[in-house]
């Protein structure tokens, strides 16, 4: 139903428009194409290296995480 896009949207108009944020990052695991596709929609990029997350066990094979990440757009002048 697209909930998840409406909701990451409305939380980056606050990061960026109230919290003044010049960036936003975000992880999801390698194996979740959903968040993945969310992120991607937002116009997020993927960073070429993942990481183990801290908290999931290394040999878990949700374990291997990517970042997403987002800059503010530009205020034009």
């Amino acid at each position: 139903m697209g909930l998840a896009t409406e909701g990451a949207t409305a939380s980056l108009n606050f990061a960026f428009q109230t919290l003044n944020l010049a960036e936003v990052v975000s992880f999801t695991s390698i194996h979740n194409l959903k968040s993945a596709a969310v992120m991607q929609r937002l116009g997020m990029k993927r960073d070429e290296r993942t990481f183990a997350h801290p908290s999931v066990p290394h040999d878990h094979w949700l374990s291997e995480h990517s970042v997403y990440r987002l800059s503010a757009p530009r205020q034009s002048v």
